[in-house]
């Protein structure tokens, strides 16, 4: 009841998801790049005519990006008269330049424009003077204007489908803050930060703003680019090691070469080795030391370094590795203050570590110590903030053993590396089986860790916090398989550019790499951020909806009373109802009828019995539900007849309890995303979202059975039982058994009960039915759907046991009482009290 209640308090409540201030936005328009008919347009107000009354102010920030190509329509405003005044660039002898046009008549506009630069500009049309005013950067001019022509104006940036008004022309630009005023007064502002694919609304009145082949530049936030590329056909694995102050990748396949990648200006090189070879050929064993622009190979397992020197191309050893390594997966991180290589962790010979080793390569020395705090893992994720190594998460045991079971840990430690102090920050217990990878980056104004995980055989950004269990799913790569022998994946942020890369390493035992580097823009968001809806006012019908819903709850638990009241009264008369005396019959009622309704073997969502999703061609992807996803689905499905469905803070108390608003919202955005995805595959099913409230919906050949079930509890027993095809239905959906009997989470039990008490109360009345009829087979079978549902129901019991006891078969009554008794036993923890005599003679 207290979800009820829950629901009921927070149904006016409308979630609205935000974005750093840290991140650009603006609208992109695609030019000259793409045909003509993939570029750029965007429509105020829908195209429909906006009122200009006495003076009406367009704004808008402007950036003409530097591109070899400027021609085109910026914005026309268009009067219901068919005048019209365009802002665009036209060529001349002297090359392009911005211009007005009024109708036919051009105007230039003469300023030092610099390209890829923001700036501002204000087109003002009076009716009260009859004038137009342009303020364009630091170039203004007044124009009289032709009287009785702007009462009203159509207004459309770039590309433009308008009859008589149309274009493919569109210069290379970049467009933010929209704005429209009358006199003083602001009436609209398109952020053009949010959007919804392919419109977005302003943030005054919610009007609609639609776009044709958009670029948000939000976007580049929460999605990631494929960047670059790298395959090798040595017989070593890669290693590799980033230089964060230039922004350089070093791939190391061999002793003979190394391979430079500069991430900001795209430039590959190749610089051949002269002497010397890495301590280790194996990939995860080197670093970047930027004090002494060096690049540091080290072999853990038999503690010594070679060291490049890009002055001499040389390395420093010619050692060759000997042995097998034995710390596969284990993090690493460059200790700035002294320049020493911190490693923890690692996997080799069935055994997890918890080893922490310090190198220090101006002394050589080696300090390796067990944290004993720290449960041995591999594939950890560590970061060093000034003087302190975090490390998060990881895979192992407490024992280290690879024969015993090992789990995925969702935990963040901190070890003071001047006193090797080492202390739990905090740990979470659902980590969503996350398996971090290879390193962390620092965000010191969100002071959080940014790390690359596997979840559902993909990988996804993560955000988690230093200070508190606050974990944040961002972006997913759903490109990029990760099919090889060996994963690797390391984040990079280079000083100079507010991008971050992800590197994928795939090593494979025949001993070649694939590398796949990925960027997103700095600091990613969640991509459920990016999303907008229209906000909500207080509306009569927005009101009458909170209404209904309200009043939806009360009536259900009003029917709940109601309904029990009944079913005390009906359990009585089944007691009362049946007699030894009666005779039975081996005829077979509605409930013998074998015909199959629901065909739960594709495209179908199971929650009766177990829980169990297959998609369209009949496959079992129960599995790509995780923790998560399957808690939200069912939020969600439970909730999909109640009323205008679940709200969004009611999804975020229930499945992300332990974050605060904004991280729920985030987590929520990103799985919501995920669910659809997932959901896709099933057919038609999906997540729909009206003023955050979600429901579920399931079209043609696609099925839930639960809430099939549902139908029919809105209607009456009576007229269920009064028609044959609906009560064989209902049963069969019954005979499927309870209500994800085997997912256990407090908030479902509710629903478990509802559902329960509904079966319940139903099939006493089928059975009630039976009982009067005589029919033998139908009571065991009433009695049968029972006990799936209350295995210490007295009814069917009794009934059961006096159907095998008439029919001579006393060793079944034997047997079904002792069971009962021994069920009743184990739950209540004391003896059934009735004996099987009494139930025989008793009526």
């Amino acid at each position: 009841m207290k979800y009820t209640l829950a629901l009921f308090l927070l149904l006016f409540n409308i979630v609205q998801p935000c974005i750093s201030d840290n991140s650009e936005y603006g609208l992109r328009f695609k030019s000259y790049e793409v045909l003509a008919a993939d570029r750029t347009g965007l429509l105020l107000e829908n195209g429909n005519y906006i009122d200009i009354k006495d003076e009406l102010t367009l704004e808008f920030d402007l950036k003409y990006e530097n591109t070899s190509i400027l021609y085109g329509s910026t914005v026309k405003i268009i009067s219901e008269s068919k005048s019209s005044v365009t802002l665009g660039f036209s060529s001349g002898n002297s090359g392009n330049f911005p211009i007005m046009v009024i109708n036919d008549e051009i105007i230039p506009i003469l300023t030092d424009l610099k390209l890829n630069e923001w700036f501002h500009v204000a087109i003002t049309i009076s009716n009260k003077d009859q004038s137009l005013k342009i303020k364009y950067k630091d170039f203004s001019k007044t124009l009289t204007l032709k009287k009785g022509d702007w009462k009203e104006a159509i207004i459309c940036f770039g590309k433009s489908n308008l009859t008589g008004f149309s274009t493919e022309e569109v210069p290379p630009m970049i467009i933010k803050d929209i704005k429209l005023s009358h006199g003083d007064k602001l009436f609209r502002h398109w952020i053009l930060k949010q959007h919804n694919k392919t419109e977005c609304y302003d943030d005054l009145k919610q009007a609609q703003a639609t776009v044709m082949s958009p670029d948000w530049i939000i976007d580049s936030y929460a999605n990631w680019t494929k960047h670059f590329s790298l395959s090798t056909n040595n017989k070593t694995y890669i290693q590799y090691a980033f230089d964060a102050g230039r922004g350089i990748i070093y791939f190391i396949p061999d002793n003979k070469q190394i391979i430079s990648y500069n991430v900001i200006t795209n430039q590959q090189d190749t610089i051949y080795v002269k002497s010397g070879r890495p301590a280790n050929i194996n990939t995860n064993h080197v670093v970047f030391n930027p004090k002494k622009n060096e690049l540091i190979s080290y072999n853990l397992e038999e503690k010594f370094i070679s060291v490049f020197s890009f002055e001499n191309k040389t390395w420093s050893s010619n050692r060759a590795p000997a042995l097998e390594p034995s710390y596969w997966h284990h993090t690493s991180a460059l200790w700035n203050s002294n320049s020493s290589i911190i490693t923890f962790g690692g996997y080799g010979f069935y055994r997890y570590k918890n080893d922490l080793t310090v190198i220090n390569p101006a002394t050589n020395e080696w300090n390796t110590q067990q944290l004993n705090v720290i449960s041995p893992r591999y594939s950890s994720a560590s970061a060093i903030v000034g003087d302190t190594l975090y490390i998060y998460g990881g895979e192992g045991n407490q024992s280290g053993k690879q024969e015993l079971t090992s789990i995925i840990t969702a935990d963040l430690y901190a070890i003071d590396l001047k006193t090797m102090k080492v202390s739990l920050c905090w740990e979470y217990n659902n980590s969503n089986h996350f398996l971090p990878c290879g390193n962390m980056i620092y965000n010191k104004e969100e002071d959080s860790f940014l790390v690359i995980s596997k979840a559902l055989g993909k990988q996804i950004l993560l955000k988690v916090a230093r200070k508190k269990p606050v974990i944040e799913e961002l972006a997913y790569i759903d490109s990029l398989e990760l099919n090889a022998d060996y994963n690797f994946s390391t984040l990079m942020k280079p000083e100079k550019e507010n991008k971050l890369y992800a590197l994928f390493c795939k090593d494979y035992k025949r001993g070649n790499s694939e590398i796949d580097l990925y960027s997103i823009a700095y600091p990613p968001i969640a991509s459920g951020q990016i999303l907008q809806s229209a906000k909500t006012s207080e509306s009569n019908e927005s009101k009458t909806i909170y209404i209904a819903a309200a009043f939806a709850v009360i009536c259900l638990v009003a029917g709940y009373t109601i309904y029990r009241r009944k079913r005390k009264k009906k359990e009585k008369s089944i007691h009362s109802a049946f007699s030894l005396t009666d005779d039975l019959t081996e005829d077979e009622s509605l409930i013998n009828n074998d015909e199959i309704y629901y065909d739960r073997s594709r495209q179908a969502i199971s929650l009766l019995g177990f829980f169990n999703v297959k998609d369209s061609e009949g496959k079992d992807i129960t599995d790509l539900f995780t923790p998560t996803l399957k808690s939200l689905v069912l939020a969600i499905i439970l909730n999909s007849e109640n009323g205008p469905g679940i709200n969004s803070k009611v999804i975020d108390s229930l499945i992300w309890p332990d974050k605060d608003e904004k991280s729920a919202r985030n987590n929520r955005n990103v799985s919501m995303n995920r669910l659809n995805q997932v959901l896709e595959k099933i057919g038609n099913v999906q997540v729909q979202n009206n003023n955050s409230f979600w429901k579920i919906a399931i079209e043609d050949n696609s099925i839930c059975d639960y809430l099939e079930v549902l139908k029919y509890m809105r209607l009456p027993q009576k007229a269920i039982m009064e028609d044959t095809d609906s009560e064989s239905k209902l049963l069969e959906l019954l005979g499927y058994g309870q209500l994800l009997p085997f997912t256990q989470e407090e908030w479902l039990d509710s629903y478990k009960a509802t559902y329960s008490d509904f079966a319940i109360d139903f099939l006493l009345g089928i059975l009630l039915r039976e009982i009067n009829s005589g029919k033998a087979n139908a009571i065991l079978k009433a009695s049968n759907l029972i006990f799936l549902f209350d295995t210490l129901n007295e009814e069917a019991l009794f009934a059961k046991c006096r159907v095998y006891y008439k029919q001579g078969k006393k060793s079944l009554a034997k047997s079904t009482y002792n069971s009962f008794c021994k069920e009743y036993a184990t739950l209540l923890g004391e003896k059934y009290q009735v004996s099987l005599a009494q139930i025989i003679s008793s009526n």
